[in-house]
């Protein structure tokens, strides 16, 4: 799983490493309020079909829906993030000498998760925090994945009106339609709702930490990934990477591109477009 930390370090700080497990101990919940607006998304549609009703949907009222059940949760999740980076912050400043690395040793009540999932945020993230940065990755990505959705949910619904009964070659019924919309719902939407999820829970953990390294004055950081069977070419290429903390990974709309082998021998470029800016990880979604 990737993570940020201080740079010019030789490994991730434990604290880093509890942010990715945290972000598994929020992904249940977080897995499930976007599965209900997904489930609610097919419902929708599928009843549409059933009553003979234009191939459409309107975007909006989903964008709402999608923004609210992410919201409180990706905030509060950005507030454990902030917290758990405190103890990266001041051990990095205690190994530059900082004189400021003793100002941040005490930084208030940590993030708690009690049985019922609640999170007390710092004080410092409440006074500190850029919620104009979460509220604009919270708009942003709802608003691409309901799209997404809409086009997945549309392109089912013309194979299904493009369907024959295979005895009598006749075309199917409203309720059939409907019936095929539902269904597909039904199979796709937990995988769906899992990847938006692993996405958001890591994205959030690392944005609070890339906001408390801007406020204490952390000059750079680093991109850290887990090396196992799951990291991609992509995720690979970014171990290590070193920026300012100030500036992106990457910027919107760049590419990024690493060699891969090619079957027979000799490599080949493998390249992702990147439509937004990359300030940690995650770098694309899982």
């Amino acid at each position: 799983m990737p993570t940020l930390a201080p740079a010019a370090r030789r490994r991730a700080p434990p604290s880093a490493t509890m942010r990715a497990r945290w972000a598994d101990r929020w992904l249940p919940r977080y897995r499930l309020a976007l599965l209900k607006v997904l489930r609610a998304m097919s419902r929708s549609v599928a009843s549409r079909a059933r009553t003979g009703g234009r191939r459409t949907m309107a975007t909006g009222p989903w964008v709402k829906a999608m923004v609210k059940a992410k919201r409180s949760m990706v905030y509060l999740m950005v507030g454990q993030g902030f917290d758990l980076a405190a103890a990266e912050v001041a051990l990095a400043q205690r190994h530059a000498k900082q004189e400021a690395a003793r100002k941040l040793v005490d930084v208030g009540r940590r993030a708690t998760f009690a049985p019922g999932g609640s999170v007390t945020l710092s004080n410092e993230f409440l006074l500190e925090g850029k919620f104009t940065d979460i509220d604009l990755w919270v708009n942003t990505t709802s608003a691409a994945e309901v799209a997404t959705r809409k086009a997945m949910l549309l392109e089912v619904w013309a194979a299904a009106e493009a369907s024959r009964d295979p005895e009598t070659g006749a075309a199917w019924t409203p309720r059939e339609i409907a019936k095929a919309i539902q269904d597909w719902g039904v199979e796709h939407d937990p995988a769906r709702a899992n990847m938006l999820a692993r996405t958001g829970t890591v994205w959030a953990m690392n944005e609070g930490a890339q906001q408390r390294y801007a406020a204490a004055g952390v000059p750079a950081m680093q991109w850290w990934t887990v090396s196992d069977a799951a990291r991609c070419v992509f995720c690979e290429g970014m171990h290590g990477k070193i920026v300012k903390t100030s500036k992106p990974f990457w910027t919107a709309g760049s590419k990024f591109g690493v060699k891969v082998p090619k079957t027979g021998g000799g490599v080949r470029v493998r390249s992702l477009q990147l439509p937004f800016e990359v300030q940690h990880p995650p770098l694309h979604p899982n």
